[in-house]
């Protein structure tokens, strides 16, 4: 062995990068093409190994297709109870997320065969937690797209109940706020006709489940998933949103979260994200189930079914029966009775039925500009005396749309229709659910 040959070894063991980084340049000097080829190759790599998610965007995934709102059965008439509408989470799709859709027991088919006079339905929308596998929208967006195709399908005509699977109930909550805030009649009615949200491993306050992806580069998460870490801001606004408007929209909530791990992951949503912060109205619910089983009962008895099933009976009621009796003539009767018992014999049979009420405007009351709570009022007494009882009746509307607003002036006669309250008496008549039949 030459003395140069031995000097070299000797650089190479004392220095390794000097002494590899003298051969690459003696490469690159003898074959100069290949060297470059192979360099911008190792820096394209390297590329790579940094900005992963670069290749999402040349090869996108293939987007969703098909029908949004899906049907999945029971009766579409306006004669229905109402509308029961599964919104599933991150990665779920409108059948998947709830089951085995071929199974002898899959759980929004059951519900829509045991409860026929409602109508069930399931939404499917991009909620891919990879850029290889969607690319979905902001919440706020998808919340206006959602809602804007539920209006199309009907849905808000009746009382609604959402069943919401843990990115779904956050979806629930903007949806509900767009549909509050965005003062459009079409969308604020399904926010006044939503009478439950049943939320499934929902993190209300966010999940660290999340952190696992963060762990590789390539697997590229959406903002999705950014927006369910822990203590996310825009997640703290949506809570408080939800817990502070619950009361004045009337919408009940029930709380069911995962009591088991979800395996390689861990607990993804535990009782204290689960709980929506409404307060003492909502405990959450433990339920023998991970993150994603308990979204996918198998069968009836399933405890998860059973609470649901009661929640949607307890306030999801049946339409009141319809009499042919007008409120007008009531009044007339309870002026001219001098019994005790007027209230009992004259109003008792009347208490959760639908009538009707011949009446006149007296005073209108804008809504407030800047509050969004605020809705028109109205003083309305009897059209056939010159009595004025608006201190009898009570009169809650279900809505109130901007041709409503606008048609209803001082002096003008209308009919309503309006369900009689169990807590009407003889001396002050509530109805709720009051609709405009003509002005």
């Amino acid at each position: 062995m030459g003395k140069r040959d031995r000097v070299s070894k000797t650089n190479k063991a004392s220095n390794p990068l000097k002494g590899y980084g003298a051969i690459a340049l003696n490469y690159i000097a003898t074959k100069p093409k290949r060297s470059v080829a192979a360099l911008a190759i190792s820096l394209f790599l390297g590329y790579l190994y940094l900005h992963p998610c670069i290749l999402t965007g040349w090869f996108p995934p293939k987007p969703k297709s098909g029908p949004t709102v899906v049907y999945i059965g029971g009766d579409k008439t306006l004669k229905r109870r109402g509308d029961i509408v599964f919104i599933h989470g991150l990665n779920g799709d409108a059948w998947s997320t709830w089951g085995d859709k071929d199974a002898d027991f899959y759980w929004p088919k059951w519900l829509s065969a045991q409860v026929p006079d409602v109508c069930v339905w399931s939404l499917d929308y991009d909620a891919a937690s990879s850029r290889w596998q969607g690319s979905p929208m902001p919440t706020t967006d998808r919340a206006v797209n959602l809602l804007d195709q539920m209006e199309l399908k009907g849905i808000g005509q009746r009382p609604v109940i959402f069943i919401c699977h843990s990115l779904g109930g956050i979806v629930t909550k903007n949806m509900l706020r767009e549909a509050a805030t965005l003062r459009e009649p079409k969308y604020e009615i399904i926010a006044h006709q939503t009478k439950g949200v049943a939320f499934l491993a929902t993190p209300h306050s966010g999940s660290d489940a999340g952190a696992l992806p963060k762990l590789f580069k390539i697997y590229c998460r959406t903002d999705l998933v950014d927006s369910l870490d822990r203590n996310n801001s825009a997640l703290r606004d949506i809570n408080t949103w939800y817990a502070s408007n619950v009361s004045y929209f009337n919408i009940k909530t029930l709380a069911l979260v995962e009591g088991l791990d979800t395996r390689f992951v861990g607990r993804v949503v535990d009782e204290t994200s689960g709980n929506p912060g409404i307060g003492g109205d909502v405990i959450p619910i433990s339920v023998d189930g991970d993150h994603l089983t308990i979204c996918k009962p198998t069968s009836a008895d399933s405890h998860c079914v059973e609470r649901v099933s009661r929640f949607i009976d307890e306030h999801l009621t049946p339409i009141p029966e319809a009499v042919e009796v007008s409120l007008t003539d009531v009044l007339h009767e309870l002026r001219a009775s001098k019994s005790s018992d007027a209230s009992e014999r004259i109003i008792k049979p009347l208490r959760n039925k639908k009538v009707t009420w011949d009446a006149i405007v007296t005073d209108i009351y804008p809504q407030e500009k800047n509050d969004v709570r605020s809705k028109p009022s109205y003083n309305i007494k009897e059209s056939l005396t010159s009595n004025d009882i608006s201190d009898v009746i009570n009169a809650q509307f279900v809505r109130h749309s901007q041709s409503f607003d606008s048609s209803l002036i001082s002096g003008t006669k209308v009919r309503i229709s309006g369900v009689v309250t169990e807590k009407s008496t003889a001396t002050r008549i509530n109805l709720k659910e009051c609709e405009l039949i003509n002005p």
